[in-house]
């Protein structure tokens, strides 16, 4: 892969890793009392839960989200936001990377981008992991 796509995912890969930082944050770093559970490893693993969008945007940003409410429509609002600020924010976190890479895989295939004159078989067209080898032939034989 080139170098320039691994950083490219690496950068998507990002908001993932900050979303899930956030909910460890959450679960074990938040007040005096979890780090001290913590450093006794009397870890409580129930206690870790995977936090929404929508509550994210909300405590982190509620002026931007104040603002985002009262310029969008009821019905942009109801039919597209709503039902994406209710997914988990690692899922969401997540989607660029997965689109990131469908766009990389396709390059490759297509052989554009930092793919470009990049081949996967010889001039005659053979894709083969044990390109240039020879094989010995199975021999066959009726009994």
């Amino acid at each position: 892969m080139a170098g320039g796509a691994k950083l490219f995912l690496f950068i998507l890969f990002l908001p993932f890793l900050a979303a899930l930082g956030h909910d460890i944050h959450l679960a074990y770093f938040s007040d005096d009392e979890k780090i001290q559970q913590l450093e006794n490893l009397n870890i409580d693993t129930s206690s870790f839960r995977i936090s929404d969008l929508g509550w994210v945007w909300t405590n982190r940003s509620p002026d931007s989200y104040e603002w985002a409410r009262q310029n969008f429509s009821i019905d942009t609002w109801q039919n597209i936001l709503d039902p994406i600020l209710q997914l988990p924010t690692m899922i969401v976190a997540l989607i660029p990377f997965v689109v990131g890479t469908l766009i990389l895989m396709l390059m490759f295939v297509m052989g554009i981008g930092p793919y470009k004159g990049m081949s996967g078989g010889s001039a005659k067209g053979e894709y083969s992991v044990f390109k240039g080898e020879k094989a010995n032939k199975l021999k066959y034989s009726k009994k």
